[in-house]
């Protein structure tokens, strides 16, 4: 009987720790099977498939799994019948490089990244030194109302924090504070002095301290105005 005609072709599905390998095969029958491995000796093979007399080149092909990621293989067809064994050419492939999946939510950020830094910059007011309105505080873009008008620039939509403060008998004391979610770049805020419908500031010399919690839990560093309300 005539030996295999054998030749190697090129690897399909290759994946970070499996592929296909693949060839043809024409002659006689008998069995065929992949060998392969890190280098040209190779070291492992898959299992033997019969094959059958075949005069034309058919395709033959074999699964192999538990490779290393990111590691070149070779491999090559090998035909055997009562005509002896023949060898195909060595082709090569490279397993994908491993690469970790998305964090879930629930487990917080990645320990081996920094944490991201929440900002509050370039804090501003329109006036220092105003009269009471009867307005609610309500965040703007553009407009400047009676009162004075509060502007900062987020990195990142937050919640953010104004705690109004005031000296009284020598020790610093929250006079109210007022919460509310801010967008990623220039908020503006403007207020008159009401913390809600039934409670405002009373006239004086108060210190507004601005601070950001973003909904990972990062939360930024204090931003401070002062200001005065007079009657």
């Amino acid at each position: 009987m005539n030996p295999y005609e054998a030749t190697t072709a090129a690897a399909t599905n290759v994946g970070e720790a499996g592929a296909t390998l693949n060839g043809t095969l024409a002659g006689g029958s008998g069995k065929a099977y992949f060998q392969y491995g890190t280098t040209a000796t190779y070291g492992a093979s898959t299992s033997a498939q019969v094959v059958g007399v075949s005069g034309s080149p058919r395709p033959f092909a074999a699964a192999v799994g538990g490779l290393a990621p990111g590691m070149t293989y070779h491999f090559r067809l090998v035909a055997e019948n009562s005509g002896g064994v023949v060898y195909g050419n060595d082709q090569t492939f490279t397993t994908d490089i491993h690469s970790d999946p998305p964090r879930p939510p629930c487990c917080g950020p990645d320990p081996g990244k920094p944490p991201r830094v929440l900002l509050v910059q370039n804090v501003r007011q329109s006036t220092t030194r105003w009269r009471q309105g009867n307005r609610l505080a309500t965040v703007s873009r553009a407009k400047t109302p009676i009162g004075t008008t509060f502007s900062f620039l987020l990195s990142d939509q937050a919640t953010v924090t104004f705690s109004f403060t005031r000296r009284v008998g020598g020790r610093t004391v929250t006079a109210g504070r007022l919460t509310f979610t801010g967008h990623d770049g220039t908020n503006k805020v403007t207020f008159q002095g009401r913390l809600s419908p039934k409670k405002k500031l009373e006239p004086g010399r108060y210190t507004l301290v601005i601070t950001a919690t973003d909904p990972a839990g990062a939360r930024s560093a204090p931003k401070s105005l002062s200001f005065t309300i007079v009657q």
